[in-house]
C-alpha cells in the first residue's frame, strides 16, 4: 500500500435525512484525516439536512440523478439498477474500501463490492430483527438469505453495541471474528456550543415538567405510548407536564389527531426536524425515550452529556448499555404509557435522585463517547480492512 496516496473510501447512505446513523456518516466524512482517506458519498436519493454539512470539495454520487426512471418496472429491477450503478461508481473511482450502514443499502452494496473484490465495510445501527422484519413485507426468506450472506463476507461488520453484535451473530449466523463494536459518538464540543443557542418559551402556563422526545414519528419510536402517558398525567393525576416533540415522519398526523381526540394538545409542541435541539434539551426536565427497539440512540449519548436525566424503554438493545442498568438514567418496559406516567411522577416527587443518576451519566459519556476516540477507532479499521483485502 502506498502510504502517499490517500485511500479511496466510498461512504454509502440511502438519504442524508434527519437520522443519528445519516448524522455520524456526514461526521465520518466531515472529520477523515484527509492526508490518509479521501472519502466520497453514495446516495440513492439526493435529500436531507445533513447535505450541507458536507464539505465542497467531498464527491457525492447519486442514483436518482444519474439514472432515469423506468416506465416498466418488474421485482427487482430497480435493485439490479442500483447495484449496476454502484459497481460502475467503484470501477471509474478506483475505490478501495465501501462503507455501508444500515441493511437497506448492505442489500445493493456488498453484491457491487462483492464482484469487484473491493473490501466492505458493513455497518448494524439497529436490531437485525426488528428493522428487518419491521420493512421487509415480502420473500423475506430469501432476502433474509441474502443479507447473511452480505454480513458474511464482508471484511468487517462494525455493531453500535455489545448487544447489537450478540444479535446479529444470532440471526445472520455471522461468525465472531467478523463483528467488532464501535460505541457511536458525539461531537461534544459543537453539542456544548449549540446548547448556548436562543430558546423560545413554548411551554404551557403553570408547566410542572418540561419532557423533550426526540426522533424520527414513526411506529419504532414508539411515541404513542408517551402521548397517553400525558393523557394519564393531565387528566388523571393533575399534573401539568410540556411535551416537546422533535422530529418528523409519518405518524405525525396520527399523533396530532390522538392530542386532540384526547384535549392534551396544548400540552405538546410539534418542532418538526430541529438541525439544533440543544438549547431545548438545556431547558428540559427529562428526556423520554419510548422506543419498541434501538441500536444505540445517540439522543441518549446527548442527553447524558449534557446532564439532562433520562427515562427509556428497556428495549432488547441499546439503552440499557447506556444507561447501566438504572445506575445513569431509569428504563421502563416497552409499551407501557403507565410505566412512563409512574416514572414522570417520581422524577416529580424524587429530583434529587435524578439529577444523581444524570451526574454519573454525563463523566461517562465524556469518556466513552468522544468523537476523536471513535474516528481513531474506524480510521484503523479502514486501514485494517484495506490490507486485508490486499493479501494475496
Amino acid at each position: 500500500m502506498n502510504a502517499a496516496a490517500p485511500l479511496r473510501i466510498l461512504c454509502c447512505s440511502s438519504t442524508l435525512e434527519g437520522g443519528g446513523s445519516e448524522r455520524q456518516m456526514a461526521a465520518l466524512v466531515r472529520h477523515l484525516d484527509r492526508s490518509r482517506f479521501a472519502p466520497e458519498i453514495l446516495l440513492l436519493h439526493r435529500r436531507g439536512p445533513y447535505l450541507s454539512e458536507i464539505p465542497s470539495d467531498i464527491p457525492i454520487h447519486c442514483y436518482d440523478e444519474s439514472v432515469p426512471p423506468f416506465r416498466l418496472n418488474w421485482p427487482g429491477r430497480v435493485r439490479s439498477s442500483q447495484v449496476k450503478y454502484i459497481k460502475r461508481i467503484l470501477r471509474e473511482r478506483r475505490i478501495d474500501l465501501v462503507y455501508d450502514r444500515a441493511f437497506h443499502m448492505t442489500q445493493i452494496v456488498a453484491p457491487a463490492a462483492n464482484s469487484l473484490a473491493i473490501p466492505r465495510i458493513s455497518t448494524i445501527v439497529n436490531s437485525p430483527q426488528a428493522d428487518f422484519l419491521a420493512y421487509e413485507k415480502k420473500y423475506l426468506w430469501l432476502k433474509r438469505r441474502f443479507l447473511a450472506s452480505a454480513y458474511r463476507t464482508a471484511t468487517k461488520v462494525v455493531a453500535l453495541s455489545r448487544g447489537l453484535a450478540v444479535e446479529l451473530q444470532r440471526y445472520y449466523h455471522v461468525p465472531s471474528d467478523k463483528v467488532q463494536v464501535v460505541y457511536s459518538p458525539i461531537d461534544q464540543d459543537d453539542i456544548l456550543a449549540k446548547s448556548h443557542e436562543a430558546c423560545p418559551d413554548l411551554d404551557s402556563p403553570n408547566c410542572q415538567l418540561r419532557i423533550i422526545c426526540v426522533g424520527r414519528l414513526c411506529e419504532q419510536k414508539g411515541q404513542i405510548y408517551l402521548l397517553e402517558a400525558v393523557k394519564q398525567l393531565v387528566h388523571e393525576k393533575a399534573i401539568i407536564p410540556h411535551l416537546h416533540m422533535v422530529g418528523d415522519g409519518p405518524l405525525k398526523g396520527k399523533l396530532i389527531e390522538y392530542c386532540r381526540e384526547n384535549q392534551i394538545q396544548s400540552h405538546v409542541t410539534w418542532h418538526g426536524f430541529l438541525s439544533n435541539p440543544f438549547p431545548l434539551f438545556q431547558r428540559a426536565n427529562l428526556l423520554c425515550l419510548p422506543s419498541l427497539y434501538e441500536g444505540l440512540p445517540n439522543v441518549v449519548m446527548e442527553a447524558m452529556f449534557l446532564g439532562l436525566p433520562i427515562l427509556a424503554t428497556d428495549c432488547p438493545t441499546g439503552p440499557r448499555e447506556l444507561l447501566g442498568d438504572d445506575r445513569f438514567g431509569k428504563l421502563i418496559p416497552v409499551r407501557s404509557a403507565s410505566a412512563i406516567t409512574e416514572q414522570v411522577v417520581d422524577r416529580l416527587k424524587n429530583p434529587e435522585t435524578w439529577l444523581k443518576r444524570a451526574e454519573l451519566a454525563k463523566e461517562v459519556v465524556k469518556e466513552r463517547h468522544s468523537l476523536q476516540h471513535w474516528l481513531s477507532v474506524m480510521q484503523e479499521l479502514f486501514i485494517r480492512a484495506v490490507q486485508e483485502g490486499k493479501r494475496p
